[in-house]
């Protein structure tokens, strides 16, 4: 008997022990904002992303100054170029080939000639961006007499370094008058193959322009070119 009685008290006490003992504690959960709460925190962070309205300012300033920058560099340097280019004159070239009527031992003795030139005219263009023509007449003069004229035929290069243009031509003159010492100096010239003619000429559109160039007689035309 006096251990039955034992028996329900030893189990009422470890009933109670284990009704004593604490449950353990509850993990808690990271807790979530709906989203439509603000996230300050977040504003600030995406503050400095691409998407702000500032940076893409910012951005297209710093891009647009140097594009431009680079985009005026450009246009003064090719303005540059075209007025370097538009400037460069066709390079001509004059040759005397043969002179008539002007013998030191009979015509040159005569007040009055009738000399006559065989030339060869010919240019070359040096522009990218204009050629030229060559004008309708060509002139001949000694010491600054006019001994003889004549028409030139169409000579003309396009643009481009590798124009080139040549032709013929024949300048007389009828009845000129010559002053003595102006003759005799020609007729000295002559016989010791000194003489020297200023050929002039035109260039055309859009040059307008007068050449001359003093030459021997027979002198290769590419001897006498100019710039």
């Amino acid at each position: 008997m006096r251990y039955n009685h034992m028996i329900p008290r030893k189990l009422h006490a470890t009933a109670e022990t284990m009704t004593a003992t604490p449950a353990p504690a509850e993990q808690q959960l990271p807790t979530h904002r709906a989203s439509g709460q603000p996230d300050h925190g977040g504003q600030q962070r995406q503050g400095g992303g691409c998407g702000d309205e500032a940076f893409r300012r910012a951005f297209c300033v710093r891009a647009f100054l140097p594009c431009s920058a680079l985009l005026l560099i450009m246009g003064i340097a090719a303005a540059s170029w075209l007025c370097h280019e538009s400037g460069k004159q066709p390079r001509c070239a004059v040759a005397v080939d043969a002179v008539a009527g002007l013998d030191p031992a009979t015509d040159l003795r005569r007040p009055t000639l009738d000399p006559e030139f065989n030339l060869t005219v010919g240019l070359a263009s040096r522009s990218r961006t204009r050629g030229g023509c060559v004008d309708s007449t060509v002139s001949v003069t000694y010491r600054g007499v006019l001994l003889a004229e004549g028409p030139l035929p169409e000579i003309c290069v396009r643009p481009g370094r590798r124009s080139r243009g040549q032709g013929s031509a024949v300048a007389w003159g009828s009845g000129v008058r010559v002053p003595r010492l102006v003759r005799d100096a020609l007729s000295g010239d002559l016989r010791h193959g000194a003489a020297e003619f200023d050929v002039t000429f035109g260039l055309g559109w859009p040059w307008g322009s007068t050449v001359s160039r003093r030459v021997k007689v027979g002198v290769d035309a590419t001897a006498s070119q100019g710039g």
